[in-house]
C-alpha cells in the first residue's frame, strides 16, 4: 500500500469520526488542538499526520492508531 493510500484511509476515518461527533472541521481542529486547515488537509488526504499527532488523535477519539490506519474501521465497528 502506498503512502497516498494511507493518507486517504486516515482522512476517511478522521472524517467519519468527526461527522459522528457532529462537528465541522474547524471545531474538530479546535478540540484536537490542530489547526483547522491542517485537519482539513488530513481529511482530504493531502497530508498525513506525524506519528505523535496520530497518537494524539487516536487517544482523543478513544480508538487505536491501528484503527486510524484500517480502511473502513468505522463500518467494521458496528
Amino acid at each position: 500500500m502506498s503512502g497516498k493510500d494511507f493518507k486517504k484511509i486516515i482522512g476517511n476515518n478522521l472524517r467519519a469520526l468527526r461527522i459522528k461527533k457532529g462537528w465541522n472541521q474547524k471545531v474538530a481542529g479546535e478540540r484536537t488542538g490542530i489547526a483547522a486547515k491542517t485537519y482539513q488537509s488530513y481529511e482530504y488526504g493531502r497530508a498525513a499526520p506525524a506519528i505523535f499527532v496520530l497518537v494524539r488523535l487516536a487517544e482523543f477519539y478513544g480508538i487505536t492508531v491501528n484503527d486510524l490506519l484500517t480502511e473502513n474501521f468505522e463500518k467494521n465497528e458496528n
